[in-house]
């Protein structure tokens, strides 16, 4: 305790999970967003001066600042973080905690720090359309504005961003560009390289500790640089920041899903309106929720309509599965890949299941292998002759008797990749076969190798997952043969459509991205007719979204509604039960914000836990959050039930 007469009170917000500030005693004259250390109980932690409590009536004893560390976080910056907590009702001290990496003895070490990268610039050539997007995002750079970057896959949009980035460099500025997933930064990372004359910073969860306490670090000093990240890049605390760029904004992969649910994308636009600058969200295929805001002129809507150079977009071709039924590859598909084989050119061969099989049975009792936390059909992958649970991470050894009967007739029913790999093994003997899924991108470098040996020519057949659909360029891959169109189709997901035409525009779109080799792609569905498809052959994507858009509007569904889910889980059934029965006689009343459930999650037992959802709706003009706030507040929680908020979720299983 400090009896010291000159320090004054300060409010200081603290990396623990709390939604409220503490006060402290500190020296007078801390600035705004000041980083501290502070004794925490027992502990020593790192807090933030969010402001100076000059007229506190507080009569208890306060403790002290420990000591100052030399960072501060600028105005913009804590407003982003009180913003993002306060919208996805997330504790303000977690949201803290992701914007200050390194532990405070990392922070408080003396680091030798490298310089910036030094970048060559003028290096782009643009056409006609990029040129056009350029200077309106060019004439943004002082202000804040989204665009939205809309083109056809190979359009050259990366290459539109990449000048919009030099343009902030020249202006001692930093850009930070976000990517979906850390495979994808390998790839991006070269093409940087050979664009800039130099390396980009890297943020992702394969960079080492040092690495990442040396950047978090150099990111606050003065100087141009560009920062290439996964989503958790948006928590750095990079001064003079004055672009950012989400590519592939419509992946679901930005959205976080546990210990805090938050969208990168989104909390992104908020970021670049705090600190005044432009934002550039790219997609071939933009996210239902994008396209609402070009319609109704909220985003600056940018096209490049042609593919780049004399590229053409690839003709798609649909194939009816039930004129061949038995048939991983239909006769159309299997004489596509032989007529590529025979001109030296590649093929994509799309399913996007892993492993050998969904399910593994005995078809002497039924028994069917499940995962004992889940209670769903764990996936047998021969390779590494195990039974996985890709949920929770279960794994077992592949059996050979039936724990119910003793049998030792056990079958595999339906497809993974594995298995179209060993039927194209079969059927393409003298082919030159690789698959790629999460379970062989392990890591960056394994990522840049496999990627590496297929643009050199190394491999003639691809077989993947949905790994493959984002941002990959291939330049000698001419043929995509879809297998399974159907699957995700009809999922328990609002979304299941959308993400259906995001998944198989991108996956097709990988195909003749260079103007000597046109390309073809065939889709393989037990539903021709489906208007899905339709709008895949004839490229009419905004007809589909505007169907899309209507059938929401009408459903009162995102986004025109937002929509906040509450799972409850527990170890305990029973006490779940008990729990749920007692919030839903608390719902406050209100005509303007629906609450339904509670109901069984899809997947009903997840890792043990039981579970139960409810779903919070409304129109845009309610408070949400603090509807559930007053709610939640008003029944204390059982110790064995666990809450988790997730605001505008966009899976519901």
């Amino acid at each position: 305790m400090s009896e010291n007469p000159t320090l004054i009170p300060y409010t200081v917000l603290t990396t623990v999970a709390l939604n409220f500030p503490l006060t402290y005693l500190g020296e007078p004259g801390l600035t705004l967003g000041q980083l501290v250390e502070i004794p925490f109980r027992n502990q020593r932690i790192v807090g933030v001066i969010a402001k100076t409590e000059e007229d506190s009536t507080y009569k208890g004893e306060l403790k002290s600042i420990a000591a100052t560390l030399p960072y501060t976080f600028n105005s913009a910056f804590l407003n982003f973080i009180e913003h993002v907590a306060q919208y996805t009702m997330i504790p303000t001290g977690h949201i803290l905690k992701m914007c200050i990496m390194p532990k405070l003895d990392a922070i408080a070490k003396d680091d030798s720090l490298p310089l910036f990268p030094t970048y060559t610039l003028d290096t782009l050539t643009l056409n006609t359309d990029q040129q056009a997007a350029f200077e309106s995002c060019h004439a943004a750079l002082n202000h804040f504005k989204p665009f939205a970057l809309d083109g056809v896959t190979g359009a050259g949009k990366t290459e539109l961003y990449f000048a919009v980035i030099q343009s902030a460099l020249k202006m001692g500025k930093k850009a930070l560009v976000l990517f979906p997933e850390i495979a994808l930064t390998e790839a991006i990372v070269n093409r940087f390289k050979e664009t800039f004359g130099d390396y980009p910073l890297i943020w992702h969860s394969e960079v080492t500790p040092a690495k990442k306490r040396k950047l978090w670090k150099q990111v606050q000093n003065e100087g141009a640089a560009v920062i290439l990240g996964a989503r958790s890049a948006l928590f750095l605390p990079i001064s003079d920041l004055g672009l950012i760029v989400i590519d592939e904004e419509h992946d679901a992969s930005y959205k976080q899903d546990e210990q805090g649910c938050y969208n990168a994308r989104d909390m992104a636009i908020w970021r670049a309106k705090e600190e005044n600058i432009p934002i550039i969200l790219a997609s071939a295929t933009p996210s239902l929720e994008t396209f609402a805001n070009i319609k109704s002129g909220r985003y600056e809507h940018l096209t490049l309509g042609q593919r780049y150079g004399a590229a053409e977009m690839p003709t798609v071709r649909i194939i009816d599965k039930n004129e061949y039924p038995k048939d991983i590859i239909s006769k159309p598909i299997y004489d596509e890949v032989e007529a590529r084989l025979a001109k030296g050119e590649q093929s994509l061969l799309f399913l996007n299941r892993r492993g050998f099989s969904p399910l593994l049975t005995c078809f002497g009792c039924g028994h069917r292998f499940e995962c004992p936390g889940c209670h769903i059909d764990l996936t047998w992958h021969r390779d590494r002759q195990s039974i996985i649970c890709h949920y929770c991470g279960f794994q077992a050894d592949s059996p050979t008797n039936c724990p119910t009967c003793q049998g030792t007739n056990l079958k595999d029913v339906g497809l993974g990749i594995e298995k179209v790999a060993e039927e194209a093994k079969r059927l393409f003997p003298h082919a030159r076969i690789t698959t790629i899924s999460s379970d062989t991108l392990t890591t960056p470098k394994a990522s840049n190798e496999l990627f590496n040996s297929i643009e050199s020519g190394e491999v003639d057949i691809i077989i993947g997952t949905q790994v493959l659909a984002k941002g990959h360029h291939f330049p000698n891959l001419t043929f995509v043969g879809i297998l399974d169109a159907d699957r995700g189709l009809y999922q328990m997901d609002l979304r299941a459509a959308e993400r259906a035409f995001q998944l198989l525009s991108q996956v097709g779109g990988r195909a003749g991205r260079m103007a000597r080799q046109p390309g073809v792609v065939m889709l393989q569905t037990r539903e021709p007719e489906h208007p899905l498809y339709a709008a895949l052959k004839a490229y009419d994507r905004d007809a589909f979204y505007e169907t899309e858009l209507l059938e929401r509007e009408l459903l009162g569904m995102p986004p025109f509604y937002r929509l906040i889910s509450i799972t409850l889980s527990s170890l305990r059934e029973d006490i779940l039960q008990e729990t749920c029965r007692q919030l839903a006689r608390v719902i406050p009343q209100t005509e303007q914000i629906d609450v339904l459930g509670p109901a069984p999650s899809p997947m009903y037992r997840l890792r043990s836990r039981y579970r139960m959802r409810f779903l919070v709706k409304g129109d845009k003009r309610q408070n949400l959050q603090a509807f559930t706030k007053v709610w939640l507040a008003e029944n204390k929680m059982h110790a064995a039930i666990q809450v988790h908020i997730d605001v505008d979720p966009l899976s519901f299983m």
